[in-house]
């Protein structure tokens, strides 16, 4: 890893000394080598050492509570950290966060053990709890330890990781809302909830790709979840919320791209369409259509989850140049187009770019075709990154903690710092250690119970899966699951 001079930062502290001498605090960035593994991890590990530090900082009003956030965070942030972490130790076999994250799962999981806490009541949404039912299905994928060795008080009767993922998965599949839309996941658990009368690709993707991750881990002798997971694509597209384009965007389906759409009313049976578009949103339904295409190997989930990956381009707008690299274009660097240009994205918004990250990673392990088209823009996007995670000259160790900001295509102008714009650095970097590790692994012996030696490469459709009798709509008829492909 190598340190550049001096990085131009708007953030720069400015002291004063008597009326005249301005002293301008120096801070150095991260120069990133995308083609040399111990740099790679080396900026991961300094990146995950500041994205913890928000959690376990004193600061932190919640710190005496397991898998909270401060309170400026809604609780699916802190589900996509812990998610985050898992897939951290996986890549790197860096164990240092892997207590917290135990911890965090199981306490955020509830009494019911289906992360439904009573604690996330007023604001919990369906996206909110998939977060976390994401980052059990990881823990279950990668055989994250289920226990601490060094800890002689865990409980033998915990449920499994799978189980966590199952039992969350059930109350949604419960929550399927055929009285409008003709189907589809309402955004709010609750009527109370603002956005309860929303159906948005959040909560319908994030449930898309559950089902599907489901469906690839249980294999052949379980097609429920398959059948859940052709459901929710096929009402996705017929509503509108998932849109394959032609190049003039009119919605004929001519293959230039399809582009995931933020959401509709209920209210008015989801007859207009928000045309929105959000990185993570998008980025839940290219992962579900991955593990798809890798359970079946269907040309037609192939055909699905290729025009999603070209649908992706709008998040990597051609502005010019890029100022960490004058002669690269910036369309290979990762944007949040709905809200970065005009410096107006929230809190929730900085964090968006993290999911779609990671989910690139995992992609490029699930559909190894698609290397050409996503590696270099990974590539690109975590050189950039990296060059935002700064810290002040004075410091003398290189992994002293850094601060990422959330623009990337600038050499500047990074005004706030957090765990969104940190995630987001994170998965950037790290996403490129997926090809040379252990893809997803699938059901067999053990079931979701972690041993700590990570997940297994393993594509084999005929493994031991999940048990879960919640039919998917009777009036969907899946064909490609059905027939067992």
């Amino acid at each position: 890893m190598k340190f550049p001079g001096c990085y131009n930062n708007n953030n720069n502290k400015q002291r004063v000394l008597g009326l005249a001498l301005v002293l301008t605090t120096c801070t150095q960035a991260i120069d990133l080598d995308v083609n040399d593994a111990a740099s790679i991890k080396a900026t991961t590990r300094t990146i995950a050492q500041t994205l913890t530090s928000y959690y376990t900082s004193p600061d932190n009003e919640n710190r005496d509570i397991p898998g909270l956030l401060p309170d400026k965070y809604y609780w699916y942030e802190a589900g996509a950290l812990f998610n985050s972490l898992i897939t951290y130790w996986h890549y790197t076999s860096d164990t240092q966060y892997n207590t917290l994250t135990r911890l965090a799962l199981r306490h955020q999981s509830g009494d019911k053990e289906n992360f439904m806490p009573l604690n996330q009541t007023n604001t919990i949404a369906n996206d909110d709890q998939a977060y976390w039912a994401h980052a059990a299905m990881t823990a279950a994928e990668t055989r994250f330890p289920t226990h601490d060795d060094d800890n002689n008080n865990d409980d033998d009767s915990d449920p499994s990781w799978l189980d966590l993922a199952r039992a969350a998965f059930d109350t949604q599949t419960a929550r399927w809302d055929n009285t409008t839309c003709d189907g589809g996941l309402r955004w709010q658990i609750y009527t109370f909830g603002a956005g309860y009368n929303y159906k948005n690709s959040a909560s319908n993707g994030a449930f898309f790709a559950l089902a599907a991750r489901l469906a690839r881990y249980a294999g052949a002798n379980d097609e429920t979840y398959a059948r859940w997971a052709d459901a929710a694509w096929e009402w996705s597209t017929r509503v509108g919320l998932v849109v394959e384009e032609d190049e003039e965007g009119d919605g004929n389906g001519n293959g230039n791209g399809t582009y995931v759409y933020d959401g509709a009313s209920a209210v008015e049976d989801c007859g207009s369409v928000n045309r929105l578009q959000w990185t993570a949103y998008a980025g839940w339904y290219v992962l579900g259509a991955a593990y798809m295409y890798n359970r079946t190997n269907h040309p037609t989930w192939r055909t699905r989850l290729q025009s999603l990956t070209t649908g992706l381009s709008i998040f990597y707008p051609d502005n010019d140049t890029n100022p960490n690299e004058p002669n690269e274009p910036t369309n290979q660097i990762l944007t949040e187009p709905a809200c970065e240009p005009q410096n107006t994205c929230t809190t929730d918004q900085k964090s968006y770019k993290a999911s779609l990250a990671h989910t690139l990673g995992t992609t490029l392990q699930l559909a190894p075709f698609l290397e050409s088209a996503l590696l270099p823009r990974m590539r690109a996007s975590a050189v950039a990154a990296a060059r935002t995670c700064v810290r002040g000259e004075e410091e003398e160790e290189e992994e002293e903690a850094r601060e990422c900001g959330f623009v990337w295509t600038a050499s500047s102008g990074n005004e706030t710092y957090g765990v969104g714009e940190q995630m987001g650095a994170l998965n950037a970097v790290q996403s490129l250690l997926a090809l040379g590790s252990a893809g997803p692994g699938v059901g067999g012996e053990g079931d979701g119970e972690g041993d700590g030696e990570g997940g297994d490469n393993n594509n084999d459709n005929n493994n031991d899966g999940g048990d879960n009798n919640n039919d998917a709509p009777s009036c969907i008829h899946p064909i490609i699951s059905a027939m067992g492909i």
